[in-house]
């Protein structure tokens, strides 16, 4: 890893020994904030596991974790040796009056390059290659590496923001095709796989839980029952809406709301991914609206635009009451059917109808073209 931000900067400066390469970075704000009594407990464990352990300053690598962290540059003066202590650990130090103040470093969380982490003491050495490190450790042979395999890489493609937003573009693609579609079930099919992975990788990478999952099943419902039960009311569209950009961005964040600038670009990431996805469903919508209906397997199942604006004065859905057509799609309430010899976007009243059904207008309802079946005509 090029980083190790956050409380991971402990994991490798307790190390006995630490190597960098020339462009890692040690500290600094990470994904998870860290204050309040998690800060005080941090500083307890890592005085006695390691400080008291190995005997060496313990203020230094705390201040790239912990904000708000004060450590000074300290010079001995009978030595000149030099060496960063908080006020705290040269208070506790029985040669406290031996030492002098000769800088006050910026408090924490600091974020430290090889070349800074060299110049503080806290590693030995950068090298450029492992091939460096083994020359530089005398080590031959085949050494045995601990590096993530291809299933860690994949998953770390996945979760990460430019691999995301492709997710999200296809699970948004899958459904516009399947509301276009009724019964097909390609379009939901493929909506599905593309959302599951989408979870899966954010929950394998720690970022995702069941509240996410449940957040973004509630905003579907929502805009369901917006769409086919109670539309027009705006309600629950506009609440089903955000609840699913919410689920999206929770489950790509280990944070609520941002506590430092690493949340806050993080949370810019989110947002973009989230909105390039949104610009590539209209875009894709728009040439499934230009392209797709004039396909041989889709245009009996996809309404075409209209080719002029004209086209809806010439004939106006007012006047279709009473006339008779044929489902060529499944109405779940909503669907296609064949009216008046066109095809044309039909709502039943809270039934479905399979496809091939004779149905007639029953009533038209804020420009929606309201259908019942047909019942069978009795023999004469």
């Amino acid at each position: 890893p090029r980083q190790a931000r956050g409380d991971a900067a402990l994991v490798a400066l307790a190390c006995d020994e630490l190597v960098m390469g020339p462009q890692a970075v040690l500290g600094g704000e990470g994904a998870a904030a860290i204050g309040g009594r998690q800060a005080d407990a941090l500083v307890v464990a890592w005085r006695q596991a390691v400080g008291q352990r190995d005997a060496r300053p313990w203020s230094l690598p705390l201040a790239l974790v912990l904000p708000g962290f004060q450590v000074n540059r300290m010079v001995q003066q009978t030595t000149g040796r030099v060496e960063y202590f908080s006020e705290k650990e040269l208070q506790a130090r029985a040669d406290r009056a031996d030492w002098q103040l000769e800088a006050v470093l910026a408090p924490g969380p600091l974020a430290v390059t090889a070349a800074e982490a060299e110049r503080y003491g806290l590693t030995g050495t950068s090298v450029e290659s492992f091939r460096a490190l083994a020359e530089r450790y005398g080590l031959s042979g085949d050494v045995a590496v601990v590096e993530p395999g291809w299933a860690d890489q994949l998953l770390d493609a996945l979760a990460s923001p430019r691999l995301a937003w492709l997710l999200l573009l296809i699970g948004g693609a899958g459904l516009y095709i399947e509301l276009n579609t009724p019964g097909l079930g390609f379009g939901g099919f493929i909506a599905m796989v593309a959302f599951i992975v989408y979870f899966w990788s954010q929950y394998l990478h720690g970022t995702s839980g069941w509240l996410e999952v449940m957040l973004f099943v509630a905003g579907l419902v929502c805009l369901a029952a917006e769409i086919f039960v109670v539309p027009g009311m705006g309600v629950l569209g506009l609440g089903g809406g955000l609840l699913v950009i919410a689920s999206l961005v929770l489950a790509s964040q280990s944070f609520v709301l941002p506590a430092n600038d690493y949340q806050v670009r993080q949370l810019q990431w989110s947002l973009l991914g989230i909105l390039g996805a949104g610009v590539g469903v209209g875009v894709f919508a728009a040439a499934v609206r230009q392209w797709l209906p004039s396909t041989p397997v889709l245009r009996h199942v996809l309404l075409a635009p209209p080719e002029s604006e004209t086209a809806g004065i010439e004939d106006p859905v007012e006047g279709l009451v009473g006339t008779t057509g044929v489902t060529t799609t499944r109405l779940a309430p909503a669907g296609k059917a064949e009216v008046d010899g066109q095809l044309r976007d039909v709502w039943s009243e809270g039934m479905l109808i399979e496809p091939g059904t004779a149905v007639r207008v029953v009533a038209v309802r804020a420009g929606r073209v309201m259908v019942l079946p047909q019942p069978p005509q009795e023999p004469a």
